[in-house]
């Protein structure tokens, strides 16, 4: 059971880490899109969703393994993606982006999970 759990979190935790950069790497190609803030796609379920799925990847692949030692690692990025990271990258999308970005915030007020945090 913590196998196949590890494979279902390792799996989702990927896609969820790979897929809305996709979707934002083909919505920033668009040249009518140059210079704007993403919002869309999974993106607009919680700011940083993709970090998320780097955690859940991390956890998954702990589980897999059965080196559940190695859990440490997911739990010191969690923490120091929530305390720091996650802070100055909105600093910075907040300099850059500077009239979308407190719309943005007050949509989608999920920073990492949506409904939770």
């Amino acid at each position: 059971l913590l196998e196949a759990t590890g494979v279902f979190l390792f799996l989702a935790g990927t896609w969820l880490n790979v897929y809305p950069e996709w979707q934002r790497h083909v919505w920033k190609a668009d040249p009518e899109n140059k210079g704007r803030l993403y919002t869309g796609g999974l993106f607009a379920l919680a700011r940083h969703i993709n970090y998320t799925g780097e955690i859940m990847s991390f956890i998954g692949f702990a589980f897999v393994t059965g080196a559940l030692w190695t859990l440490w690692v997911p739990m010191a990025m969690g923490i120091g993606m929530s305390t720091v990271s996650i802070w100055e990258i909105e600093f910075y999308l907040e300099q850059r982006y500077k009239n979308d970005w407190p719309k943005y915030v007050k949509e989608v007020p999920a920073v990492m999970v949506p409904g939770v945090y």
